[in-house]
């Protein structure tokens, strides 16, 4: 069988309990010992000898066994208030002295300590403090059970909330993505149409560039009264004496270019792009004339071409064969690149 503590009625699993040793009763650590009293302070002999609150408080409090009975006679006549015999009428002094005197042992005188005080405390109070700390147990425990239910509640509703402005977050930035993607595709679009028109304007631009009419003529001597007139027939006859062409139907405008001097160069605009690519393509004719003739370049190709004409003559003082075609150079039959050093350095002069 199963022993039970007589206190809180639970079963004994442990060797950690007391057996009173008058009621034989077994107590567990509920009846006012702490784990760390059962184990430091309470010995062997003292377990044997324990106490439980019950039998200690049916124990009678003072030892009055020397103490001699009175006799009914006198019992009756002091309740009824009558006057206590004198030591005469009683008999001897001395005798009745010696029977009235209450004789009691001496005890060992009693010493407090900490240990002491609360054995006495915990032998006077071991059941009253078992059933309240019982019942504020169940207490604690309810007060315990609907704080840990209040906090669960709490933490699951903050877990709903957080859990649906999630959800809302993870909409809205999907939408987003998607409104951005939706941009960056019409961005696109857009941008493709603009970069048809730009290619648009540039053709229109090269095809109303003037500079592609023009060509330039070297080596021709500046007279003093020199007009438009008069270049007008000097160039026609020139051309006509080299390259057999009229040109003089074709020319829209004559003049001088470049710092003053003696052979300034001198710029023609023809009427048509055609007639000028002819005249450059036939540009040969003018070779141990002392006179030439190229395409009209301005800025960037003008410093492009001076660019390559210098490298042209680096490169035949170094014995290599050098060419320009087409505002290319080509050096022992390979093209020249230029490197990005020299092409910045030539943009910031």
């Amino acid at each position: 069988m199963t022993s039970k503590c007589a206190g809180c009625l639970q079963v004994i699993k442990s060797r950690q309990y007391l057996c009173c040793c008058i009621c034989a009763k077994y107590y567990l650590l509920c009846a006012n010992v702490s784990e760390q009293r059962f184990r430091n302070t309470l010995t062997g002999e003292h377990r044997l000898n324990w106490k439980c609150a019950a039998c200690i408080c049916s124990e009678p409090k003072v030892d009055n066994s020397d103490t001699p009975v009175r006799g009914q006679d006198e019992k009756v006549t002091r309740r009824r208030g009558a006057p206590a015999p004198s030591p005469v009428e009683s008999g001897s002094c001395d005798d009745k002295a010696d029977q009235n005197i209450t004789q009691r042992h001496r005890t060992k005188p009693y010493t407090l300590n900490e240990t002491s005080i609360q054995l006495d405390v915990d032998e006077i109070t071991g059941d009253t403090q078992i059933v309240w700390r019982h019942s504020n147990h169940t207490k604690l425990e309810k007060v315990k059970k609907s704080i840990l239910t209040d906090l669960k509640e709490a933490i699951q509703s903050e877990l709903t909330e957080a859990l649906k402005k999630f959800q809302k977050f993870q909409i809205d930035s999907e939408k987003i993505s998607l409104n951005i993607q939706c941009e960056q595709r019409n961005l696109k679009a857009q941008i493709s149409i603009i970069d048809n028109k730009i290619k648009n304007i540039e053709s229109q631009l090269e095809n109303l560039d003037d500079t592609k009419k023009k060509i330039v003529l070297y080596g021709l001597q500046e007279s003093r009264n020199e007009n438009n007139n008069i270049l007008y027939d000097y160039v026609n006859n020139i051309f006509i004496d080299i390259m057999d062409l009229n040109i003089n139907p074709y020319i829209e405008n004559i003049k001088r270019i470049g710092r003053k001097g003696n052979r300034r160069p001198l710029e023609i605009e023809f009427i048509s792009k055609r007639f000028t690519k002819y005249v450059i393509e036939n540009s040969h004719c003018f070779r141990n004339t002392g006179l030439g003739i190229s395409t009209y370049m301005t800025g960037e190709k003008l410093r492009q071409s001076n660019m390559l004409k210098q490298k042209l003559q680096e490169a035949r003082k170094t014995g290599c064969h050098a060419i320009i075609r087409q505002n290319k150079l080509f050096i022992n039959g390979k093209l020249y690149e230029q490197p990005l050093n020299e092409t910045q350095s030539g943009k910031t002069k």
